[in-house]
């Protein structure tokens, strides 16, 4: 046997590990029933890291721009969309994470793990799935922007939904973001 064909199985091994990790990365996103409405969970979705990490461990509030959007194309116009602000704290002290829904009615996680405040926000983000087919195929897609722009809290007169669609509308550049997806999803198909 010669030394290409070993080689072969190696190749064609480590080839099928790659495409396994790549479907596993991509389904970062569960799509699920609430009442009428989809929402996410995103178990692998990590945003309290890296700079934004940084200013909070630095005592300044980061506001995090959320969107989530419904479409029949992947990355298209979105069928459905919901756009939210968190601010986000951390005691110093306490180690601990506070977070604030800047959208009325304002309300407020605080005492939490980086994992507990992540879930709280994403908990928090749906979409009515009252315009989408339910023999479609549909994807749902979480971007996450930390803003950087702002050294405090948002109030509510700073907050609307025309800047936050501009926000989204934009390239990040100097942002943090965060993005993820579903794999293809039926609403016919998910457990209610």
């Amino acid at each position: 046997m010669s030394l290409g064909s070993k080689r072969w199985p190696l190749v064609a091994m480590v080839a099928a590990f790659c495409a396994l990790g790549l479907s596993f990365s991509a389904q970062a996103l569960v799509a699920h029933w609430n009442g009428d409405r989809l929402q996410v969970a995103a178990p692998g979705l990590h945003f309290l890291t890296g700079r934004a990490l940084e200013r909070l461990h630095n005592g300044v509030t980061v506001p995090f721009n959320f969107q989530l959007t419904l479409t029949t194309i992947p990355r298209s116009f979105p069928l459905e969309r919901e756009l939210a602000r968190f601010d986000v704290s951390y005691d110093v002290w306490e180690e601990r994470f506070t977070v604030f829904e800047a959208r009325s009615p304002r309300r407020a996680a605080s005492h939490m793990t980086s994992n507990q405040a992540e879930v709280w926000c994403v908990d928090r983000m749906s979409v009515a799935a009252s315009t989408a087919p339910g023999d479609k195929d549909l994807w749902l897609r979480l971007e996450i922007r930390a803003d950087e722009s702002s050294g405090g809290t948002a109030d509510d007169s700073s907050l609307s939904l025309a800047r936050l669609i501009d926000i989204f509308s934009r390239p990040a550049r100097s942002q943090q973001e965060w993005v993820a997806e579903t794999q293809p999803f039926q609403l016919r198909n998910l457990k209610r």
